[in-house]
């Protein structure tokens, strides 16, 4: 099957179900609500939501595709391209932040992050 195949029937598998909404759990178990894919946008292989930050979305934002684009933000973020963006996290499921820690480590303010829960990007 080739790949425009391949999504033509992504999207409409997606919209025979309803459009549920993607979720993903972080390591903290909270949730990200990625929304729907009824973005004019969606399946181009860029997140369009400007709820994230990040090389893997796309130059432009626009409000309207918030929550409307979950298939290429779901994927971005879990190839580490995107990530919920600073003080723009209007998603209630997802919860007002995350756990840090308390700096108890022998390495904190080394400038550097120890935590294993958290990866650098390449």
């Amino acid at each position: 099957m080739t790949t425009s195949k391949f999504l033509m029937c992504a999207v409409a598998l997606t919209t025979m179900l309803g459009l549920q909404a993607c979720n993903a759990t972080t390591g903290g178990g909270n949730q990200i609500n990625f929304g729907n894919d009824t973005s004019q946008w969606a399946f181009d292989g860029e997140c369009d939501d400007p709820r994230f930050a990040g090389p893997g979305t796309a130059d432009a934002l626009l409000q309207e595709d918030a929550y409307r684009d979950a298939s290429d933000c779901r994927n971005q973020f879990y190839a580490g391209s995107v990530w919920l963006a600073s003080g723009t996290n209007t998603n209630n499921n997802y919860g007002s932040s995350i756990n840090f820690g308390d700096d108890q480590s022998q390495w904190a303010y080394d400038g550097e992050c120890d935590d294993p829960r958290f990866m650098a990007r390449a």
